[in-house]
């Protein structure tokens, strides 16, 4: 299956492949015909749909071939299974030497995108080593140059088509066949429009001309890639002819247009595709000219004291235009000022001599503002426009990380990686930093840390003891600067794994553009952006609770674990059983949040048994791991351990919060305990104070009372005085305003007053208490002295009836000192009372 990993391996090989031809080229009679021929491990690139020569399998050193056998080209990479059949041939004898020949047909089906573009050699059920290689597709292109033809022309090549192949011939590949058709010209129509340069391919009327593509600036007919034509051979009315050009050495057609028309009917224009073009100062702006019957033009640039002409000439791409690039950095200075926009590099642009301002004199730059354009063609002035230069800014910084093989070689590559400051040491790593105004002379690593005053720098955090921390900039040779002008910002490619980094530092990342030296920024500031990067061991680990892994035993049981690799990272996951492979999973990737999930087919294992899983990939593994086939998933038993240890950490917070209450209560019973023994010595001190403290406090309220009484009485005073007045309303608002300010005076008083009533009051109730108390405790001696006096009366009645028995009895002196004392207690309690 396609995954991560293989799109990775196909990058790097696709690196490293030596883009060769070997043998390339097979005269065939009459014609051209062009073919890829190389040992079984030396195939260059493969063009879809060319023929392709293998030779020398007899030297195929992992397996023996023989005449007859049949050779596979098989879909896939080496080293990852025997890939899926894509084409075959039959192994032939020739002159002694094995070879075997895919023809056209074989080819034509064979992917040429992604990684499903690389193929090898399989033979007799084995890989053939060493026999990697990649299938490309032929970037044909044609189209018009100098048109129109026109009807008072009679010479040959005035006009005519350009047809070229950029990538088959920098393969060295030899001049190649295409068929060129059209639906509105027959054959013979072609002939003589094409003229010796074209011969028939087919009999029929209808049937196209073949045309024969040298490498450039081969001399002969065509002048290399260029067919001239004339219009003035044929009988053909003026108007646009159209034409498919089909290549005969691999899949590829383009199609292209022949004009032809009367210099009288011919409206020569130009135009701007827009009105105002806008750019930050400091980048480059693009603005694009459209063209009408003509193939150059003029545009003058004039605002802020500079103006210059720049002229521009479109090429043979048939689109009528020209896209230029305009360097607010350069303008008035040096360098490279203006640069066309052509993919196919037939456009041209540049500055007419002798019309820039010469500024070079000063530190000129040119400042945000507008620039006028005015194009003109064909000696007329054909459209106006504005172009707009804005202050420059400087946004954002941030990190973006992949797994390690990554090219980073594109900005997509960029854009899919994940955002991220820690890194794994040897992953691909990139910092982004959005900032605009740099891309007039931000290309490459020399732009950074130069006499622009625009800086990117790595510092270390945490350098060991009495070490100097390590630091780098855009001038080393691991740090490489990637531009994305259109979006405002550029990319740095770190190598971590060559930079001399290792797991455990952490680094400081700076961008600054220093207003001293760069002039969009103001004279004594620095704009900075800041972020940090961690780097990290490589590792790979299950999330085990305590023992063996648990996996269940069933058809979609699942091991999972986390890495510090970077999401997208391939990784394969094995169970091993007495030695052998119990199964492997399929190829799983790190996910963005670091973790991984491998599912296996384990339905005919019983609980209980035991095994061990490994998982690993890029150049780290976990080791064999021990696990044993339960009921229970181990993330299910992680949550339950969780969730126990969640309800064990739960009672512990309310057991201490139970105690800090418990505590807290303790506290106040002392304090109350305290309040009350101070209560009680206060009463004994005071002893029968209290009555005059309550008539004080009492007295208190009273003249509260009478104060606020007085106060309502005085508002009720002036409300009445209010009404009977008879001012102006400016003087009775005036004397309102005055009276609200005293009412409310008189109302904070009264709220004073009555919050002192209030505390008195609470004083008095406190005091109250303490005096029923006082009263409950005189009760309580009261109740004892009734009972004394009534032992007392019983004492005395018995005395009585003593004495009425006898007045000298035994014991009568003991019982007359019992009484005297009992009476004395009694007047010792009343007089406590």
């Amino acid at each position: 299956m396609t995954d991560t990993t293989s799109k990775l391996r196909a990058l790097f090989l696709a690196a490293l492949m030596v883009f060769s031809v070997f043998a390339g080229t097979v005269a065939l009679s009459g014609s051209v015909a062009a073919a890829e021929s190389g040992n079984a491990s030396d195939i260059g690139p493969v063009f879809q749909g060319e023929q392709v020569e293998v030779t020398n399998l007899s030297g195929v050193s992992n397996t023996t071939v023989e005449s007859g056998d049949i050779l596979q080209i098989r879909e896939g990479l080496l080293g990852e299974g025997s890939g899926e059949l894509a084409a075959t041939a039959t192994v032939e004898s020739n002159g002694g030497s094995l070879h075997a020949v895919f023809q056209q047909g074989d080819t034509e089906g064979l992917s040429a995108s992604g990684v499903e573009r690389y193929h090898f050699l399989r033979v007799n059920g084995e890989n053939i080593e060493g026999s990697q290689f990649e299938v490309i597709t032929q970037d044909l292109s044609a189209g018009e140059y100098d048109g129109p033809y026109l009807t008072n022309e009679s010479a040959w090549g005035a006009s005519g088509v350009t047809i070229t192949s950029a990538n088959w011939f920098n393969q060295n590949r030899g001049p190649f066949n295409v068929t060129v058709n059209s639906d509105t010209l027959t054959q013979s129509e072609m002939l003589n429009l094409f003229g010796s340069a074209a011969s028939a391919a087919g009999d029929e009327s209808a049937d196209p001309v073949r045309l024969t593509v040298d490498p450039p600036n081969t001399p002969g007919p065509s002048d290399g890639t260029s067919f001239g034509v004339n219009f003035d051979n044929t009988d053909l009315s003026t108007g646009t002819y159209n034409f498919t050009a089909t290549s005969e050495a691999a899949v590829a057609e383009d199609t292209f247009s022949l004009s032809y028309e009367d210099p009288e009917e011919i409206n020569v224009d130009a135009s701007f595709d827009q009105n105002v073009y806008r750019e930050d100062i400091g980048d480059q702006l693009r603005f694009t000219v459209d063209l009408t019957d003509t193939s150059d033009a003029k545009v003058m640039v004039d605002g802020d004291g500079y103006d210059t002409n720049i002229t521009v000439q479109d090429g043979d791409d048939d689109d009528n235009s020209v896209t230029v690039e305009f360097n607010s950095y350069n303008a008035g200075r040096t360098g490279d000022i203006v640069e066309p926009v052509d993919s196919n590099g037939n456009d041209a642009a540049s500055i007419e001599p002798g019309t820039e301002t010469d500024l070079l004199a000063g530190d000129y730059y040119l400042r945000p503002g507008s620039f006028d354009l005015t194009v003109i063609a064909d000696g007329e002035q054909r459209d106006v426009a504005t172009m707009a230069f804005e202050a420059r800014e400087t946004t954002s910084i941030s990190s973006t990380i992949a797994p390690r093989g990554a090219s980073f070689g594109k900005v997509s590559e960029f854009v899919n990686g994940t955002e991220s400051q820690t890194v794994a040491v040897g992953d691909g790593l990139a910092l982004e930093v959005e900032a605009s105004g740099l891309y007039g002379y931000l290309t490459d690593n020399s732009g950074l840390n130069n006499a622009s005053g625009v800086e990117l720098m790595l510092e270390q955090q945490n350098p060991a003891a009495y070490a100097q921390p390590k630091s780098f900039n855009t001038s080393n040779g691991n740090l490489t600067v990637m531009p994305d002008a259109s979006n405002d910002r550029f990319f740095v490619k770190v190598n971590s794994g060559a930079l001399g980094v290792s797991a455990g530092e952490s680094y400081d990342v700076t961008f600054e553009v220093d207003g001293d030296k760069n002039p969009y920024v103001a004279d004594g500031e620095t704009e900075t952006l800041t972020t940090s990067v961690s780097f990290v061991e490589r590792s790979i680990s299950f999330d085990i609770t305590e023992g063996a892994y648990n996996v269940t035993n069933d058809a979609n049981a699942e091991v999972r674990g986390t890495s510090s690799l970077a999401p997208g990272s391939s990784l394969t996951v094995r169970a091993i059983q007495g030695g052998d492979f119990l199964r492997v999973g399929d190829s799983v990737t790190v996910g963005e949040d670091g973790t991984f999930s491998a599912t296996f087919d384990f339905s005919g294992q019983d609980v209980g048994e035991t095994f061990r899983i490994k998982a690993s990939g890029d150049g780290v593994n976990t080791g064999d791991v021990d696990a044993v086939f339960s009921d229970t998933p181990e993330w299910e038993t992680q949550e339950s351990s969780e969730a126990l240890q969640a309800q064990i950490d739960e009672l512990e917070t309310l057991l201490n919060s139970t105690m800090d209450e418990l505590n807290a209560t303790e506290s106040m019973l002392e304090q109350k305990n305290a309040t009350i023994e101070e209560l009680e010595q206060e009463l004994n001190e005071t002893g029968g104070a209290s009555q005059e403290l309550l008539d004080q406090k009492n007295a208190t309220i009273a003249e509260l009372q009478n104060q606020t009484e007085q106060l309502n009485q005085d508002l009720a005073d002036a409300e009445s005085q209010l009404l009977n007045q008879t001012t102006t309303i400016a003087d009775l608002e005036s004397e309102v305003s005055a009276l609200n300010l005293s009412t409310r005076k008189w109302e904070a008083e009264a709220s004073d007053l009555q919050n002192q009533t209030e505390s008195l009051q609470s004083m008095l109730e406190a005091k109250n208490s303490t005096i029923s108390d006082q009263e409950s405790t005189i009760s309580e001696r009261d109740s004892t002295i009734s009972e004394l006096e009534s032992e007392v009366s019983d004492l005395e009645s018995q005395l009585e009836d003593a004495q009425s028995t006898t007045a000298s009895g035994p014991g009568f002196t003991a019982v007359l000192a019992l009484v005297a004392l009992m009476g004395a207690a009694l007047l010792a309690v009343r007089r406590q009372q």
